[in-house]
């Protein structure tokens, strides 16, 4: 398997951009005051229907704020793996270095 360490890298920073914006987007969304104003402009008809928006609003924002915690640990394990990969590459290197050395 060959394993590119500066892709790894750009993926990783790019992971990192998309977990900051899930991050900002489940506070905007989460943070956004629409059931107490929805229920103030529908009157007691649509309190219901503000009701049930609003848990779908919060629904939401805790969907997002996972998917930004799942983007992130994702790029700590995919540079945990690339470090480890060139680690054991590396070391694999010099072994047949030796071996080919002593031959």
């Amino acid at each position: 398997m060959h394993l590119d360490p500066a892709a790894v890298a750009a993926y990783n920073a790019t992971m990192q951009r998309v977990a900051a914006d899930l991050v900002n987007a489940a506070k905007r969304a989460a943070g956004a005051p629409i059931t107490a104003q929805l229920a103030a402009d529908l009157g007691p008809v649509g309190a219901r229907f503000a009701s049930e928006f609003g848990i779908l609003i919060e629904s939401h924002a805790a969907a997002l704020a996972a998917g930004a915690h799942l983007v992130g640990e994702y790029g700590k394990v995919m540079a945990s793996f690339t470090g480890v990969a060139v680690e054991v590459d590396s070391h694999n290197a010099d072994v047949i270095t030796q071996v080919g050395d002593r031959l």
